[in-house]
């Protein structure tokens, strides 16, 4: 028993020093991920215009109708980006 103590102390050293490594890698790439961050949180408020419930039934509808389409269009728009990434993958 005492030599499967020993082989676990040998090993956590290895397991210490591949996390120190890690983290001397990580610091430079946390002010990157920093600097990308503010990008998304403007594009997250926008929703922010939903919040006045002023509109009347017609124009609710006609909304939600949009966003339907604005659904559709968007998924059709994936659906043509993979087709045109496919022979740019492929060059």
């Amino acid at each position: 028993m005492v030599v499967v103590d020993d082989n676990d102390v040998g090993d956590q050293p290895t397991h210490v020093d591949s996390h120190v490594v890690s983290q001397g890698l990580s610091p430079p790439a946390q002010p990157v991920q920093s600097a990308t961050q503010p990008e998304p949180q403007p594009r997250v408020q926008p929703p922010s215009i939903e919040s006045p419930p002023l509109l009347s039934s017609p124009q609710m509808a006609k909304l939600h109708a949009l966003r339907a389409r604005v659904a559709v269009l968007e998924e059709r728009d994936l659906s043509k980006s993979d087709l045109i990434e496919l022979p740019q993958d492929r060059l």
